[in-house]
């Protein structure tokens, strides 16, 4: 469902670019269409809040936020607000890990010590002397899910 949000939104985005070129009012009618489209995306899918920004062919952003950045506390979530991204990252590093091997310097089988053996932080994971680039990649280093302590949460609301 999250997938389909999201192609809808661009593809509306998409279809209305050409337009934007012509006038302001049709930007601010873009900007109020997609926001009232993100509004629904947010409240048919449960979701707390969202945000979206689309870059139109003449390079003028569009920012757009709904719902909440904060319910417990009634804070409105704004078009910068910093969120914390899920896994959306996971695929970009990996993309990014994948050409530095491609590129000769890094391999999947070496052992992440070599690179951070001398950090104290890194001498306190578990596991710490075994971990290989190939185990981070597929989630196997045996590193704690820390995405879930209480701990964790606060410092990001913080």
């Amino acid at each position: 469902m999250k997938n389909y949000a999201t192609t809808l939104l661009l593809l509306l985005a998409l279809s209305f670019a050409g337009s934007l070129l012509q006038s302001q009012p049709a930007l601010q009618n873009l900007q109020t269409t997609l926001r009232k489209k993100l509004e629904a995306i947010v409240k048919d899918n449960s979701l707390p809040g969202a945000t979206a920004a689309i870059v139109l062919p003449d390079g003028k952003l569009l920012s757009l936020a709904a719902g909440y950045a904060d319910r417990e506390a009634d804070i409105r979530m704004m078009p910068g607000a910093q969120m914390f991204s899920g896994s959306v990252g996971k695929t970009f590093v990996a993309a990014l890990v994948l050409k530095q091997v491609e590129a000769g310097k890094l391999r999947l089988d070496e052992k992440l010590e070599g690179h951070f053996g001398r950090e104290s932080w890194y001498r306190q994971l578990p596991n710490a002397s075994d971990i290989t680039v190939r185990m981070l990649l597929q989630h196997t280093s045996g590193l704690p899910r820390y995405v879930f302590q209480p701990a964790f949460i606060q410092a990001l609301k913080e």
